[in-house]
């Protein structure tokens, strides 16, 4: 990479040496990493890493006093790269193919994809509601807080608890590689904890991926994978936090409808 690799923040770059990495996943095999490179112009672009010489993964880290999932490069300057980017693959619906994801560095909402054969979908900022999100969208109270969607008695209360599960056990990998540090021998259990995590992980990126909507979509993988919070979501989207927990509260309404359906067709074949 050119500019003497100041446009990569790796392990060793300053500012990120506090960063303490607990565990490494695999990357999700619906998911891709926007990584920051440059073009013949020594221009910063974002490129997709499969595009690049890097290969990726997932990191479980300690950051701040916050466990975070950090894309990490697995190359000669391996380490976390903080400015890279978790993406879904979509597949062209005209031709089948990979198609392209293309998004500016740090802007979850200017993400959209084009393939070869001419088949474009555009951003979030080029999207507008259709007359069936519309409908969606009277179906669900316009809640200014999180507070009615994180009640047990709420009916959205099943599938949080289905999309939590992957933080759930990060949680859960946090204090074995404590455990691990401290000399118990639990690497068995390591080893479990993190095949567990990357499964919950695969669930909820292939329910993100369902939505067809990308204000959902990133609102369900940034929430529920990358562990952010609100607050940095809509600024990533470039919109309001209202605005954030009503894509949020149409995503839970969409993935509570999967689930149902995913049981019907379980229970038909059997």
């Amino acid at each position: 990479m050119k500019n003497n690799m100041q446009d990569f923040m790796g392990a060793g770059t300053d500012g990120y040496k506090d960063i303490r990495l607990l565990q490494i996943m695999p990357l999700p095999e619906n998911m891709t990493v926007m990584v920051v490179d440059t073009d013949d112009d020594d221009n910063v672009v974002m490129r997709d890493c499969v595009e690049t010489s890097n290969c990726y993964c997932l990191a479980l880290a300690e950051d701040g006093g916050e466990t975070v999932v950090y894309p990490y490069a697995l190359t000669d300057w391996n380490g976390f790269d903080t400015r890279a980017s978790i993406v879904p693959v979509r597949k062209c619906p005209k031709c089948g193919k990979r198609m392209q994801p293309h998004m500016e560095e740090g802007e979850g909402a200017t993400l959209h994809y084009t393939c070869d054969c001419g088949y474009a979908e555009p951003g979030w900022l080029d999207l507008k509601y259709e007359a069936d999100e519309k409908t969606v969208g009277e179906e669900i109270p316009q809640y200014t807080s999180q507070t009615n969607w994180d009640c047990e008695e709420q009916p959205m209360a099943g599938v949080k608890r289905v999309l939590r599960a992957a933080e759930d056990k990060q949680y859960e990998i946090e204090a074995l590689a404590e455990r691990k540090r401290r000399g118990f021998d639990v690497t068995a259990e390591l080893e479990k904890a993190t095949c567990e995590l990357e499964e919950e992980q695969k669930k909820i990126t292939g329910y993100a991926y369902r939505l067809c909507h990308y204000g959902q979509e990133i609102v369900i993988i940034d929430r529920y994978i990358r562990q952010w919070t609100w607050e940095k979501i809509a600024e990533s989207l470039r919109v309001d936090v209202k605005k954030v927990y009503t894509l949020h509260g149409e995503a839970l309404l969409k993935i509570k409808k999967m689930i149902e359906n995913d049981a019907k067709e379980d229970k038909a074949n059997e």
